[in-house]
């Protein structure tokens, strides 16, 4: 009994202090980025379209430092928010970058915190679109896909079969970034045979097992 209670202390402690080093990191970066995209956020969004809730910069550094980015990626942020995600990208390396979101609210931040951020680095492209996530334009060159839980399973769905039926016609190797992502996400695409999980990258501390980052391929 002893031990159990000596476990479960250890664990609410390392968890404060998870939590606590996210907290500290996203005031870090947005006051280094100069925007503001902290805080979860509750929204009246089209049915099935999840709530504001921006991704760690500790995740998102971890991410783009286990895979770089080379001059010719295009990544794409589904639910881009207040834009954290998107400039992150720029930040890290990313020439061609771009957010997708349904909220006029989130999208009229997003705009702003961009033109903040460029103020103070001059970065090639960064654009955000206001529309659907299922009813984005996957161009030929776009191959990084960055999700955090943005919608239902039936839009993530659609968003991938675009993805799909575009890697079809301009074939290349494409990526889906899956932040801590929901059982129906994941269980979808292991039943999906165009789809290969290739990565799990745990992004907490101590090495504990959340929250983590999945890596998909395509398998056209």
């Amino acid at each position: 009994m002893e031990q159990v209670n000596k476990h479960n202390y250890m664990t609410s402690f390392l968890d404060m202090v998870h939590t606590y080093s996210f907290y500290l990191m996203d005031k870090y970066y947005d006051r280094k980025l100069k925007i503001d995209t902290d805080k979860y956020i509750l929204l009246n969004n089209k049915s099935g379209y999840s709530n504001y809730q921006p991704t760690p910069y500790s995740a998102l550094k971890k991410l783009f430092k286990y895979q770089p980015f080379t001059p010719n990626d295009h990544f794409v942020d589904f639910g881009s928010g207040k834009g954290r995600t998107v400039i992150c990208s720029s930040y890290y390396g990313c020439m061609n970058t771009f957010g997708v979101e349904i909220n006029e609210e989130m999208h009229s931040i997003a705009l702003e915190n961009v033109s903040k951020f460029t103020r103070i680095e001059k970065r090639d492209r960064i654009s955000f679109h206001l529309c659907p996530a299922e009813a984005m334009n996957i161009s030929p060159n776009m191959n990084k896909f960055f999700f955090n839980n943005p919608f239902d399973l039936k839009y993530f769905m659609k968003t991938t079969d675009n993805i799909l039926s575009s890697v079809r016609e301009f074939n290349r190797t494409v990526f889906l970034y899956l932040y801590s992502p929901n059982e129906y996400y994941t269980r979808y695409l292991n039943r999906n045979k165009n789809f290969n999980h290739t990565k799990r990258i745990s992004t907490g501390l101590f090495h504990m097992n959340y929250p983590y980052i999945d890596i998909y391929t395509t398998n056209i």
